[in-house]
């Protein structure tokens, strides 16, 4: 019975000072991304959270459907948490192909992705350096784009 009691005894302490150790909780979330969709150049709003004053890598893949590697290569801003444990941060799409992009968020020194949202990158064709463009006949005619895969 002492035994028995002694290895009741034995675990209550144990239990007790695994409860007392602080842990941290290892995460970031992306909450708001706003908006969802654009052509390159489109200043992007995003929130989230994780413990307070940890700052977060915000990465992005340049590759439709692509996920980017981590450590970070394509990071577009790295916000400190508040003490809430609240970030935001605007970004602004780099030059990439139409399609579906992660935007991912990870905190600094970690090497595994906490959070993902999508981005999806729209085309867009300039004629003579507008989004419209009017001539004549025989008139020269340039046209570029964003949002094309490079030939």
């Amino acid at each position: 019975m002492k035994v028995k009691n002694s290895l009741l005894a034995l675990s209550i302490i144990a239990m007790m000072a695994i409860s007392i150790i602080p842990v941290k909780a290892d995460f970031v979330s992306i909450l708001t991304l706003n908006p969802e969709q654009g052509v390159t150049g489109t200043s992007v709003d995003l929130t989230g959270g994780t413990e307070p004053n940890v700052v977060s890598d915000i990465c992005y893949s340049g590759t439709d459907n692509n996920r980017p590697s981590v450590p970070c290569t394509t990071v577009l801003a790295s916000p400190t948490s508040d003490p809430s444990g609240r970030w935001s941060a605007t970004v602004t799409i780099p030059e990439s192909v139409a399609g579906r992009h992660p935007i991912l968020a990870v905190e600094r020194g970690l090497t595994t992705v906490q959070a993902t949202r999508e981005f999806t990158v729209i085309p867009k064709i300039l004629l003579n350096g507008a989004a419209t463009a009017t001539g004549a006949v025989d008139d020269r005619l340039t046209v570029a784009g964003t949002g094309f895969a490079r030939s």
